[in-house]
């Protein structure tokens, strides 16, 4: 949607959705309600919630909308550097408001970080998407609007783009091996006879290492292997990350020591190099009017990999415990399908090598609709400031892969009255 309306205004949405989630959960936790209305409240909390949490889609897209190509994946590292920070700060605040103060002083210091941020972005924070940039609504109300904002249709569309479903199969693939983090609660309980505060600090301490090595060591490490390897770094990077990150789990599978856990941190640190800079390759390749509406595939597969995981890892977990499988069968499933990821991802790589990408950097192509049954859509080059720079009805191509169909300059189209343009 913010493809369409803008970055800001679908922001703020997002962080009042997310400010009444909590609030509406304050009021029972506060007076002691009947369970029927506490379990009712928090369903519509959690609903609320779900349809906030595109705030982290339009960072990222924000993010691809001000910086050069070669920057996103540096810049995305930075992001899991504030979130790892968030992740690890978070629970021990809660924790211990919790033991002191009760539920309804973490859900009220929640509602007041939540109001800060709202007022924050609402007052500093400017549009990053200008009008002259943003996808053209459709003219319809009824199909072509549904069309456009249905999950089918995005799937369409990464079905019909090669580049799109080899990058986003991989990136698939890597969401469900580590999806297996939210096993590792009741494994390290029952494997380890952990507590529920050592638990935490070895979680925390996961948060600490990927968010360093993402947000302060992607960039010299970047150029390191550039210097190596020449323009082929970014496929060194992806190939070594998920690499280490199928070692990790395959040695975690095998270690009987709870110590040695904390002792393989940097591996997983090493392995969060991996999401960036897919993230970072595919985005580069987009024009702006589609910069939302990609992250949110990204954050699509996402979701559906914690749903297949929240299913398949628990019961193989079940099945250790019953002695029907060895006890760390569930981090060795994990490690298979991260060697399944990394196989993808070279062969995403070997068809869209990542130094031949044409970034749109300063300039984007933005789709005009169409004025008459079967006219040729053009392309409306716009600059940084939303100005146009030139416009054309341009037939000709420019250099550089089509970052929809992988063919070389303008998107051309052809469509009707009753099609989305």
């Amino acid at each position: 949607v913010s493809d369409y309306v803008g970055r800001k205004p679908v922001t703020l949405w997002c962080l009042v959705l997310a400010l009444l989630q909590l609030l509406l959960i304050t009021p029972p936790s506060r007076t002691g309600a009947a369970p029927e209305t506490y379990h009712a409240c928090l369903v519509a909390s959690r609903v609320l919630g779900g349809m906030s949490d595109g705030v982290l889609v339009l960072l990222f897209a924000s993010l691809t909308d001000v910086a050069d190509g070669a920057a996103l994946p540096v810049l995305f590292g930075r992001v899991g550097l504030v979130f790892g920070c968030a992740f690890t700060l978070g629970p021990l605040t809660a924790a211990l408001l919790l033991a002191r103060s009760g539920e309804v002083a973490v859900l009220l210091l929640s509602a007041c970080c939540t109001l800060l941020a709202l007022l924050l972005y609402a007052g500093t924070r400017t549009e990053t998407l200008l009008a002259a940039r943003r996808s053209r609504l459709p003219t319809s109300l009824t199909a072509q609007f549904l069309l456009y904002f249905s999950p089918v249709y995005q799937l369409q569309q990464v079905s019909a783009n090669p580049l799109l479903r080899e990058y986003l199969f991989a990136f698939l693939l890597h969401e469900v091996s580590t999806a297996v983090y939210l096993s590792w609660i009741l494994y390290l309980q029952w494997r380890f006879l952990w507590s529920a505060a050592r638990v935490g600090i070895f979680l925390s301490a996961i948060g600490v290492v990927v968010g360093v090595t993402q947000g302060l060591l992607l960039r010299p490490t970047s150029a390191a292997l550039q210097r190596w390897v020449g323009e082929t770094y970014e496929r060194a990077v992806v190939g070594t990350a998920l690499a280490a990150n199928a070692l990790h789990f395959a040695l975690l599978a095998f270690v009987s020591s709870g110590t040695a856990w904390f002792l393989l941190l940097p591996l997983s640190g090493l392995a969060s190099f991996a999401a960036p800079v897919l993230r970072g390759i595919v985005m580069r390749t987009q024009p702006v009017g589609r910069f939302g509406s990609v992250n949110a595939m990204f954050s699509t597969c996402a979701v559906l990999a914690r749903v297949f995981g929240s299913a398949v890892f628990p019961w193989i977990l079940a099945r250790s415990q019953e002695g029907a499988v060895f006890p760390g069968a569930l981090n060795l499933a994990a490690s298979a399908v991260m060697l399944c990821c990394l196989a993808a991802a070279v062969r995403a790589t070997a068809l869209f090598p990542p130094h031949l990408l044409r970034p749109p950097s300063r300039e984007s192509v933005v789709l005009s609709p169409s004025q008459s049954d079967g006219e040729e859509l053009v392309g409306v080059r716009t600059g940084v400031d939303g100005g146009e720079s030139s416009s054309a009805r341009e037939h000709a191509s420019s250099p550089g892969p089509d970052p929809f169909a992988g063919g070389a300059g303008v998107r051309r189209l052809r469509t009707d009255r009753t099609s989305p343009v």
